[in-house]
């Protein structure tokens, strides 16, 4: 019989040979097994197990151990510390289902190890050494939780749906609260407050609508490359210490009404200056040079 694989270190002791009664301490790869005789209490030493059918060792049976100076072997059952305690139902590949105490009802495997333990309302299922899986090929899975619900992975996290994957985070009062929804072609967030934070961000789309009623940026610096720039405004509005705007080519306003007022010094360098009024052309200072 094949159990889990022990932590804990062979025992190097030599023995004389014996057959002795003892009380198994440790389960695993061998029994961890300790004998007294002559009521002096000896160490463990580790006992392999012989193909005893229908037993299960669980730590308290006292067994029958053939002890040897290289290996020794437990040959039979005196007395199972869970007879006393238990009702099991022995199942063909070794496992048990057993009512413990009265009280609690458990499923072992071959080893001993728990899968499904049972009481007071409390459950609890186990994969000891595989995959845990939940299947309903012609249904659906539920959990409902009045509490919490954890989920920890060691490693990832994976979850695929064929049409659509939703999550939702809202009050019983009847709030909407935060909703993300995954479609296979689309993703939805509504909110009533979104916040991220990162160090680093990157959007990458062919195409971006941004909808908002006010919009605010702080930034220390900001780049801006683009090939076309187009801004619909009723009121545009800057204030800044220095602008500076380099053209290439032509710089083109057109204005119902131009008023450029200037605190200081109005200075304008061209090569060529043109100026040209329908009607009238007015220069008023305290002296006005020309040439």
């Amino acid at each position: 019989m094949k159990t889990a694989r022990s932590s804990h270190p062979r025992s190097r002791v030599e023995l004389a040979p014996s057959t002795e009664a003892a009380v198994v301490e440790r389960i695993g790869e061998r029994l961890g097994v300790r004998r007294s005789r002559d009521g002096a209490p000896r160490d463990v030493v580790e006992a392999r197990l012989a193909r005893i059918p229908g037993y299960t060792p669980s730590v308290g049976d006292r067994v029958l151990v053939a002890f040897g100076p290289e290996e020794s072997h437990v040959i039979a059952v005196l007395h199972s510390a869970m007879a006393s305690t238990a009702e099991a139902l022995a199942l063909p590949d070794g496992a048990r289902a057993e009512l413990v105490d009265g009280k609690r009802l458990e499923l072992r495997d071959r080893a001993g190890r728990l899968l499904v333990s049972y009481a007071d309302g409390h459950a609890e299922i186990a994969a000891p050494s595989g995959d845990l899986r939940l299947s309903a090929p012609q249904g659906r899975v539920t959990i409902d939780s009045a509490l919490d619900v954890a989920v920890h992975a060691g490693r990832d996290v994976s979850v695929q749906a064929t049409r659509s994957f939703e999550v939702t985070a809202a009050p019983q009062s009847g709030d909407k609260g935060t909703k993300l929804r995954l479609e296979p072609k689309r993703v939805a967030l509504t909110s009533p407050s979104l916040e991220v934070a990162t160090a680093r961000a990157r959007l990458a789309t062919s195409r971006a609508t941004l909808v908002a009623q006010s919009i605010a940026t702080t930034a220390e610096h900001v780049v801006q490359k683009i090939g076309k720039v187009e801004l619909v405004a009723e009121r545009l509005i800057e204030r800044t210490k220095d602008t500076f705007r380099d053209a290439t080519d032509l710089v083109q306003m057109r204005a119902g009404r131009l008023r450029t007022l200037v605190k200081d010094v109005w200075s304008v360098h061209a090569r060529r200056s043109v100026l040209i009024s329908k009607d009238e052309t007015s220069i008023d200072g305290k002296k006005v040079l020309l040439g």
